[in-house]
């Protein structure tokens, strides 16, 4: 963090790496740690590698100034989101961790390849999907007040610890006050997500006697598992399989 960045730091602890940036793997999970004091542009070539060659299910990035914040450190790391948070949003980044302002934040799913204005439907690593961000950036120092955006999904001024599970294929968050009270949870589950749409290049449908025929031919998909066909007749609101 920056408090504790430089020789105070590294003098006193072992990492890995070149121990200013580095990741290590445990389980199915890749784990990235960034500086976000310096060196921005030195990270990110390498940042892009460790995404784009991991095998790992999940990817979780931590480093000390978070992207999206309310109040005083709200604009700190702006300038990198055409860089490293691009990397978090084109290589699936499941979980970015951050700390710096003195309250408890959870985002709303964020995909800036969608949109920088509004969150996107689900958590998850598909392109649609979006990043989870978790602010726990108090456990002793002085509370910072809260506030409200349109990428704030929960955000308390409390003392706060959070525990993450991971088991196969399901991510679990559970955040707690300093008396050990549940403040708020979240599951990701990559067994839940569903496809995302496909782009078309042929399109038919055609009636024989009371059977309707569709064909059609897909121009790109990503990883579907087949296709649910659903019907309504006019006037009803509620479609059937």
């Amino acid at each position: 963090g920056n408090h504790e960045y430089g020789s105070i730091y590294l003098n006193q602890f072992v990492m890995p790496g070149n121990e200013k940036w580095y990741s290590f793997e445990f389980g199915n999970a890749l784990f990235i740690c960034l500086l976000s004091q310096v060196d921005y542009a030195a990270q990110h070539d390498w940042l892009v590698n460790e995404l784009e060659t991991t095998n790992k299910k999940w990817k979780i990035v931590f480093f000390h100034k978070p992207f999206f914040a309310v109040g005083g450190h709200a604009d700190d790391m702006n300038a990198y989101r055409d860089t490293w948070w691009k990397a978090f949003d084109d290589n699936g980044v499941d979980v970015v961790l951050g700390g710096h302002v003195h309250y408890y934040l959870r985002s709303k799913p964020i995909n800036l390849n969608v949109s920088g204005a509004s969150a996107v439907a689900q958590y998850g690593d598909w392109a649609g999907q979006g990043r989870l961000q978790i602010i726990a950036g108090s456990y002793g120092a002085p509370l910072y007040a809260v506030g409200s955006d349109w990428f704030v999904e929960e955000n308390l001024s409390t003392m706060n610890y959070t525990k993450f599970d991971i088991n196969d294929n399901t991510l679990v968050m559970n955040a707690y006050n300093m008396s050990g009270a549940l403040i708020d949870n979240v599951t990701i589950n990559k067994e839940a997500e569903v496809s995302l749409p496909v782009i078309l290049s042929f399109f038919s449908i055609s009636q024989v006697h009371n059977t309707i025929e569709l064909n059609w031919i897909c121009e790109s998909e990503i990883e579907n598992m087949g296709f649910t066909i659903e019907r309504r007749s006019v006037g009803e609101y509620g479609w059937l399989p």
